[in-house]
């Protein structure tokens, strides 16, 4: 039987095909859902949880330069640390991506009992 340290729901809703079940996402996998569903969140906008969110989606209608790039990364760092307890040492990244009219973002972190370091990336765009 393999332990477990965190589990979430499956936010794709797809079924076990054993127990036709929800499937879940375990350690890494949750943990990093769960940061990139904060990141896309604008604070307000889950109902019965305004506090959930970074509002870091309007950065990016902001002037494209150093100091966008350096909000971004300080609110991306702060959104994680303030919402996500199972995570520690979190650094973030962000490139402008001049082509595409976004920002390309790793996010690297330690979850809390696990020892090695974890590494997501993220692309997030304006919607015009």
């Amino acid at each position: 039987m393999v332990d477990h340290i965190f589990a979430d729901l499956d936010l794709d809703f797809g079924m076990h095909p054993f127990n036709r079940d929800v499937t879940k996402k375990y350690d890494e996998q949750a943990i990093s859902r769960s940061i990139r569903n904060l990141v896309l969140t604008n604070l307000y906008e889950r109902a019965f949880h305004p506090e959930l969110g970074g509002s870091v989606r309007e950065l990016l209608f902001e002037q494209a330069d150093a100091i966008t790039v350096n909000a971004l990364e300080t609110r991306i760092v702060n959104l994680i640390e303030r919402q996500e307890p199972r995570v520690r040492d979190v650094r973030v990244e962000a490139v402008l991506n001049d082509s595409e009219d976004g920002f390309d973002c790793s996010v690297f972190f330690t979850a809390v009992h696990m020892k090695e370091p974890i590494k997501i990336t993220l692309y997030l765009k304006r919607v015009r």
